[in-house]
């Protein structure tokens, strides 16, 4: 077989595997609003009324999981050492379900999907944007996408990380659930998969719970991420810094990376420097946008220059 015809073949596979997705997501949708309609024929007025609310939830899901309503932005990831951008986390953003109101926060919509089962299959409509997307992206940064543990399990997840534009040595996987993972055998060794194809873990959000300090200790993560919630005036709480010099600690006896979101100040930033931490990211540095000619500029100059620019002025 020549380079060409497996070119095709892949094609193929690709656009059979995303038209296979898009069935099965509206397969789902129907197949909740068929059972929201039969409970809402026999239940108390309690139980037609949660009925009604999962049928709009189902409906509004079915929407997005169509192709309306989902865009994804990436946020700079800054190192601390350079200045420079190192990598961009995608992150979503969905349209008000009327469009008269504020858009709904990403983590409300991914929450209300999972109440009517469609929580994994918006997860994999992320993904697959954020992998397309990121393909205007400098090639130089490593891309961070944000999964659940469950859907890191899924097998859909492979099928969309098959279809990447981009080079699968330059995807992230941040896991963001802030509960126990009942079976970390089963997660561990499906990690130690998507390694053997090239893929980096985070784990997200350390400092706001117990649950992500378990997955460090048992995923071994390349990168580590600590909660704004740790990172909030960093510069004048001792026991906020004392932690961050810990997971530091921790990190460089792992072999990770650890990485400080939501720095809003230029006394966090400082602080995270001192304290070792490799990069950064947060509205101080950048918001998280899709201009692409914002994108540009960061990759051409380096934010180094605007944080010159803040310390000449503090």
């Amino acid at each position: 077989m020549t380079d060409a015809d497996e070119l095709r073949v892949h094609a193929r596979r690709r656009t059979r595997a995303l038209s296979e997705a898009a069935l099965s997501a509206a397969a789902l949708v129907g197949c909740a609003l068929w059972a929201a309609t039969q409970r809402a024929r026999h239940g108390s007025p309690q139980s037609r009324a949660e009925t009604r609310r999962q049928a709009e939830v189902s409906a509004r899901i079915g929407g997005v999981l169509s192709g309306a309503g989902l865009r994804i932005v990436f946020q700079p990831i800054i190192s601390t050492e350079t200045g420079r951008l190192v990598g961009a986390e995608a992150l979503s953003r969905f349209n008000a379900f009327n469009p008269a109101d504020l858009p709904d926060p990403p983590d409300a919509v991914f929450a209300e999907a999972a109440t009517v089962g469609l929580g994994i299959e918006l997860e994999m409509l992320a993904v697959r944007t954020a992998l397309t997307v990121a393909a205007t992206l400098p090639e130089d940064l490593y891309v961070s996408l944000n999964v659940s543990p469950a859907a890191l399990l899924s097998p859909l997840l492979t099928d969309c990380l098959l279809t990447s534009r981009i080079p699968l040595g330059r995807v992230v996987l941040e896991i963001t659930e802030h509960v126990s993972v009942p079976d970390y055998d089963l997660l561990a060794a499906r990690a130690a998969e998507l390694r053997a194809m090239g893929l980096r873990l985070a784990v997200d959000d350390a400092g706001a719970g117990f649950a992500s300090f378990r997955h460090i200790l048992r995923l071994s993560p390349e990168y580590i991420k600590l909660d704004r919630t740790l990172i909030e005036n960093i510069a004048d709480d001792p026991a906020r810094r004392a932690l961050a010099a810990a997971v530091v600690l921790f990190a460089f006896e792992m072999g990770s990376a650890v990485v400080a979101e939501g720095v809003e100040t230029l006394a966090e930033l400082r602080t995270a420097q001192t304290l070792g931490i490799d990069a950064v990211q947060g509205f101080l540095l950048g918001r998280p946008t899709d201009d692409w000619t914002t994108w540009a500029e960061w990759h051409r100059q380096g934010p180094v220059y605007r944080l010159r620019a803040l310390a000449a002025t503090a």
